[in-house]
Parts: structure tokens; C-alpha cells; sequence
């Protein structure tokens, strides 16, 4: 396998494929983004069901969730303070969500 770095000075990252480990039977659709949140849990957003996959630093499966309040991953985005925001692009939607995948707040359509 090739070694892949990539950033500079202080900012570099080394990729690696495959990363994560799913449940049996649980596949990733087009991933959308990624986030982190402050206890470095990774969410993955991808066009699949369901939309968030919860996992640990090391790649471990914890959670996952959002079927059928998310149509279309397109965005997430992190806040320093763990303020989950999701970008729904069928429906036209910002949704601010718990940790956990509790809707909190929805802005658009």
C-alpha cells in the first residue's frame, strides 16, 4: 500500500484505506463530510442508511443514526462548543442536531 501525506509544516496527515469498521451488513454510500467532535468522535455523512456513522479515534464502530429525518447528506459542520449543524440537500435544510442525533433546531423548507 502506498503511503499518502499530505499538508505541510505542522498540519500533515497521513491517509488511510480502508479506515473504520462497520457492523455487519452496514456499507458506506458517497460519503459526504466528515466532523469531529471534541471527544475526537468521527461522524461520517453519507448518502446511505443510516446518514451518520458515529466512530471512535481508532476507526471503531460506536453509533449511528438519522434514517428518516435526513434525505440527502450534503454538509456537516462541527462548532468548537460540539454544536452539531447537517446540511439536508433534498429538503432544503440546515438541522442542528444533539450529539446524538437528536433534531435540535431547522432552518429552511
Amino acid at each position: 500500500m502506498a503511503r499518502i501525506i499530505v499538508g505541510t509544516d505542522d498540519y500533515t496527515f497521513e491517509m488511510v484505506r480502508p479506515w473504520g469498521t462497520l457492523p455487519a451488513g452496514m456499507s458506506f454510500g458517497t460519503i459526504s463530510h466528515v466532523a469531529v467532535d471534541s471527544a475526537d468522535r468521527v461522524y461520517v455523512y453519507h448518502r446511505g442508511d443510516p446518514p451518520v456513522v458515529v466512530f471512535d479515534v481508532d476507526g471503531n464502530y460506536l453509533s449511528s443514526w438519522g434514517s428518516g429525518v435526513i434525505a440527502d447528506a450534503h454538509g456537516i459542520y462541527m462548532t468548537p462548543n460540539d454544536d452539531l449543524f447537517m446540511v439536508d440537500r433534498d429538503v432544503h435544510e440546515v438541522i442542528k442536531f444533539t450529539l446524538d442525533g437528536k433534531p435540535l433546531l431547522r432552518l429552511g423548507q
